[in-house]
């Protein structure tokens, strides 16, 4: 059997991590990503979980980043810095540069990086005192107009 990378024996029909560069130097660390439809990314979650090997699963996450609210068209490049900085389009929407914020490299000490599509969730909102309340969904599916809200 051919040797192959691990994303290219998957089908990954939104978003693709290509490679992650500068792993373990917080100025120099950022996530390359292939867009390979219309998207919205608020659509996404991108965590840490511990090394990943061809094919084990994350036993847990440790960091989870909700992506923000930008239109990403197929063929778009995204970069996902770990350090803080302003948020850019480099190339007029066709590179995008995003910035979490984080004071510490995330890919460093055998981390992985893995990227979620979030088609609906439901979250529980705490209540005044303290005690879950209100059940608040959203609704990321483009193809769907039910509410995950609406659900629950």
């Amino acid at each position: 059997m051919e040797n192959v990378k691990l994303h290219e024996d998957l089908n990954f029909e939104t978003l693709e991590i290509e490679r992650v560069h500068g792993a373990g130097d917080l100025d120099k660390e950022c996530i390359e990503i292939s867009v390979n439809e219309n998207c919205d990314l608020k659509g996404f979650l991108l965590g840490v979980t511990p090394k990943l090997h061809r094919w084990q699963y994350p036993s847990h996450i440790e960091t989870a980043i909700w992506l923000p609210v930008l239109d990403l068209k197929k063929g778009n490049e995204l970069l996902i810095w770990t350090k803080e900085g302003i948020d850019t389009d480099v190339n007029n929407t066709s590179r995008w540069q995003l910035f979490i914020g984080h004071n510490e490299a995330l890919w460093g000490q055998g981390n992985s990086p893995i990227l979620f599509e979030i088609r609906r969730y439901v979250a529980y909102v705490p209540g005044e005192d303290g005690i879950p309340k209100v059940v608040s969904g959203g609704n990321f599916d483009s193809h769907k107009e039910d509410d995950a809200a609406g659900k629950a």
